[in-house]
């Protein structure tokens, strides 16, 4: 866990305002589906162990902001 290859992460975003105070926005993080470890730590109690959080995978979504 503690020493990981090198990886290239690839996050997208596309931003369309449609007047001055509407805009949709289209997202995508980790592109290209990249699985590694963010955080890792020695395992409590366990001498010689160690944990890792794991990163998050491709994740999308849309966004739509109105302005007030």
């Amino acid at each position: 866990f503690a020493n990981q290859d090198g990886i290239s992460l690839l996050n997208l975003k596309a931003i369309v305002r449609f007047t001055s105070d509407i805009e949709v926005m289209l997202w995508v993080r980790n592109l290209n589906d990249e699985s590694y470890y963010g955080t890792v730590f020695d395992t409590p109690l366990q001498d010689g162990k160690l944990n890792a959080y794991p990163r998050e995978p491709r994740t999308y979504g849309l966004t739509v902001r109105k302005n007030f």
